[in-house]
C-alpha cells in the first residue's frame, strides 16, 4: 500500500505489460500491471476508473480513484476484444478523481 499516491499517475504499458495481461481481468489488465510495477502494489481497474489505496494520517488504508481517459478506456476495450487482443503499447496520463463521496 502506497503512503501517499500523486493527483496524476503518468504511466507506460509496454508490451511485455501486454503480453503478461489477462482479458476480462480487473486486476491483472496490462494497465493494472503497469500501474502495479510503478507504484509497487496491487490496483484494480474497472472500465471507467483505476482504484489503487494509500495509507492515511492515521496509518489506515483508504482507497483512491483515478479517471480512464477516452484513450485508456479504448485500450482497454481494444485488449478485451479477442479480434483486437495486441492494441500496441501506449503512455496515459490518469488524474486522480477529488470528487470521489462513495
Amino acid at each position: 500500500m502506497s503512503a501517499k499516491l500523486p493527483d496524476v499517475l503518468r504511466v507506460t504499458v509496454t508490451q511485455e505489460d501486454i503480453g503478461m495481461g489477462v482479458v476480462g481481468d480487473c486486476w491483472n489488465c496490462p494497465i493494472a500491471l503497469a500501474v502495479s510495477a510503478l507504484i509497487d502494489d496491487s490496483v484494480e481497474v474497472t472500465a471507467t476508473e483505476l482504484r489503487a489505496h494509500e495509507t492515511d494520517e492515521g496509518g489506515y488504508p483508504r482507497p483512491v480513484f483515478y479517471e480512464l481517459s477516452h484513450r485508456a478506456r479504448k485500450f482497454i476495450k481494444d485488449f478485451d476484444d479477442w479480434r483486437r487482443r495486441d492494441p500496441g503499447p501506449a503512455t496515459f496520463v490518469l488524474r486522480r478523481d477529488k470528487d470521489f463521496t462513495r
